[in-house]
């Protein structure tokens, strides 16, 4: 779970948001393509906006074909 709505809690080692939106592009990435004009609960920033920021020379993404 990275978000509940706008709530934000941060109680025994649980934390929503989860601190990992902003840090890893293969969770931002996608939580910005399906939900780009949300806004982060904390920054206020929508998650396009937090994707655009993002330094992706730190990070590899590639589509990965599923065979289901």
């Amino acid at each position: 779970m990275l978000l509940y709505g706008d709530g934000v809690l941060n109680e025994n080692g649980l934390r929503i948001p989860r601190v990992e939106i902003t840090r890893h592009a293969f969770v931002l990435a996608p939580l910005a393509e399906i939900a780009g004009e949300r806004r982060h609960p904390l920054s206020g920033i929508t998650f396009a906006q937090l994707w655009a920021r993002f330094d992706r020379s730190r990070a590899s993404l590639r589509p990965v074909e599923l065979a289901l």
